[in-house]
């Protein structure tokens, strides 16, 4: 799987609605290499907890954070070089979720959906791009649609992610 457009060797790109839509996953290894995710996962691989989180695992990672009684975590902003707009709500919203608990997510989706990667998505659509889909903003969007949170440790090498269910998970 791979940002963009379907490049040899890939099978599939990194459209949650393409994704959705097939091949099927189901019992495969998924290899992912993306613009600047795979980039900060490596940068920090060697971190003692490592977790992947969005919207759609938001509400997971925090509790997961909160059971952990993580005293400090350090949010990996990757996008747009460190300045995304939509990393920086979804890490703001999970940090206040683990401080406070429930906190209504609107705001902090509002500020994703007018980011510049949102925009991006949507040009790609209007110019016909492959490996862009009209639904991959909102699906991407659709916070706390997961009961897991995306632990990550290195396994013989390349770092794996893993689906943990989450304390409190429903």
């Amino acid at each position: 799987m791979k940002d963009g457009a379907p490049a040899p060797g890939f099978d599939a790109v990194n459209s949650p609605a393409m994704l959705a839509e097939g091949p099927e996953l189901a019992g495969r290894t998924v290899r992912m290499r993306t613009t600047a995710g795979t980039v900060g996962a490596r940068a920090v691989a060697d971190a003692p907890l490592l977790l992947y989180a969005s919207f759609v695992v938001a509400g997971a990672t925090a509790r997961f954070l909160r059971s952990r009684a993580v005293p400090e975590a350090t949010f990996v902003v990757t996008g747009d070089g460190g300045r995304a707009e939509e990393d920086r709500a979804c890490a703001e919203l999970i940090a206040r979720r683990v401080d406070g608990g429930a906190v209504e997510a609107a705001p902090y989706v509002a500020r994703a959906r007018s980011s510049v990667a949102a925009a991006d998505l949507a040009e790609g659509v209007w110019r016909g791009y492959a490996g862009v889909h009209p639904d991959d903003v909102e699906l991407s969007l659709d916070t706390d649609r997961f009961p897991f949170v995306m632990v990550a440790a290195r396994e013989g090498g390349p770092l794996v992610l893993r689906p943990v269910s989450t304390p409190g998970a429903g």
